[in-house]
C-alpha cells in the first residue's frame, strides 16, 4: 500500500472530486465507513462526544455524529471556533447535523460534564494542520487527554502533523481511522503515543490521480505480499518449493538463527538448511550443516537460494566465510544485517 504525505492526500482528493463526486458527498462516504468501522469495533458503544473544528475534519465529524444519531443512539457534537467561519462543507453537515435533531454546542473552556462510559471521536483537526496547536485549542486537547475516556481519532489525531513529528499539544488517540492511505507519521516511532492503534478506511480516492507514482513509500503489508505467493498444488510437497541455505547467527547472538530459519519456513520455503557450529537450537523442521561444510555444499548445486546474515557477527573469520560463499553460489543470494556491514 502506498504511503502519500498531506500535499498528495490534498490532490487525490481534488482529482477524485473532478471526476463527478461532490465534496460533500465524499465527506459522507469517508463518514460512514468511519461510522460503520467504530460500530463494528465498538458494539456495545453507548454514548458519543465528538470533537469538531470548523474545518474540513470537523465536517466529517458532524456527519459521523449525524449517522449516529440516526441510528437513534446519544450522541454530542462540541464544536471549538466560530462555526460562521467554517468551510462550506463543515456548514452543509452542521446544518443536516441539526435538522436531524442533533444538539452542537460550542466550546467555552471547559469540558461538558462526560458520562463514563462515553467514546469521544476527535475530529477536531485533520491532515491539514502545519503549525503547533495553541491556545483554547491546545486547552481542549490537554483536558481530553486528562479524561481518561476513549479517543478515537478521524484520519489524524489532532495537532498531529502528516508528515512528521509534533511541535505543539497532540491528541493521545486510543486509535486512529484514516482514509485512504497511511500517513507518513504513522511510522515513526515517537508518533505512537499519538496514534494508538490505527486502520486505513478506503473512502474510494482515486488512486490515478496526478503524481501518483510519487508516494512518500510503501507499506508491505499482506496485500502487497499476496500476489507473490502462488496457489500450491495439492498433490505437490516440500521438495517442490525450494531449498534455502542459511548462514547466520554466532555464539552471541544465537536466537538470530532461530528467528531466521523460522522466517524462511514461514515465507514458504520447502526446506531449510542452518550453517551452524553445533550450538544453535531451532525448530525440528530445520536442518543443520557445520559450517566447515558450507562451500562445499554451496558448490553442489543442490540449493535455490543462500541467505546470509543476522547475527552472524563481524568477525574476520565470518567475512572470509561469507565472501567464499559469494564467490562459490551463482543462484539467488539474500543478504541482510551483518552480512551488509561485512561487504561494507
Amino acid at each position: 500500500m502506498k504511503i502519500y504525505d498531506a500535499p498528495f492526500i490534498r490532490a487525490a482528493d481534488r482529482y477524485t472530486i473532478e471526476q463527478g463526486i461532490s465534496s460533500a458527498d465524499l465527506m459522507e462516504r469517508a463518514a460512514r465507513a468511519c461510522s460503520d468501522q467504530i460500530l463494528k469495533e465498538h458494539p456495545d458503544i453507548q454514548q458519543v462526544l465528538v470533537i469538531c473544528g470548523t474545518g474540513n475534519n470537523g465536517g466529517d465529524g458532524l456527519c459521523i455524529a449525524r449517522h449516529f444519531l440516526e441510528l437513534s443512539m446519544p450522541v454530542k457534537v462540541l464544536i471549538h471556533g466560530h462555526r460562521e467561519s467554517g468551510t462550506e462543507d463543515l456548514s452543509h453537515h452542521l446544518r443536516r447535523f441539526e435538522s436531524a435533531g442533533g444538539i452542537c454546542e460550542s466550546y467555552s473552556g471547559r469540558l461538558p460534564d462526560i458520562p463514563q462510559d462515553t467514546i469521544v471521536i476527535d475530529a477536531l483537526f485533520g491532515t491539514g494542520i502545519n503549525r503547533p496547536v495553541e491556545g483554547t485549542a491546545a486547552t481542549l486537547i490537554e483536558q481530553l487527554n486528562e479524561s481518561g475516556k476513549t479517543i478515537l481519532s478521524v484520519d489524524m489525531p489532532s495537532g498531529l502533523p502528516a508528515n512528521g513529528i509534533p511541535e505543539g499539544t497532540v491528541i493521545h488517540a486510543h486509535h486512529t481511522y484514516s482514509f485512504q492511505w497511511p500517513k507518513p507519521a504513522f511510522f515513526l516511532p515517537e508518533n505512537a503515543g499519538y496514534t494508538g492503534s490505527w486502520s486505513i478506511l478506503d473512502i474510494g480516492l482515486r488512486a490515478d490521480f496526478p503524481g501518483h507514482e510519487h508516494a512518500w513509500g510503501e507499506w508491505v503489508d499482506s496485500s502487497f505480499v499476496l500476489p507473490f505467493l502462488k496457489p500450491r498444488k495439492t498433490f505437490s510437497h516440500k521438495g517442490n518449493y525450494g531449498h534455502v541455505m542459511l548462514l547466520a547467527g554466532s555464539k552471541d547472538m544465537p536466537g538470530a538463527a532461530n528467528l531466521c530459519s523460522f522466517a524462511c519456513i514461514r515465507a514458504g520455503a520447502g526446506r531449510v538448511t542452518l550453517a551452524d557450529d553445533g550450538r544453535e537450537e531451532t525448530r525440528d523442521e530445520i536442518m543443520h550443516l557445520h559450517r566447515n561444510k558450507l562451500v562445499p555444499a554451496l558448490e553442489s548445486g543442490q540449493y535455490n537460494v543462500f541467505a546470509a546474515g543476522p547475527g552472524l557477527g563481524r568477525t574476520p573469520s565470518a567475512h572470509t566465510l561469507l565472501k567464499q560463499c559469494l564467490e562459490s553460489f551463482r543462484h539467488p543470494v539474500l543478504l541482510d544485517a551483518d552480512a551488509l556491514n561485512l561487504l561494507a
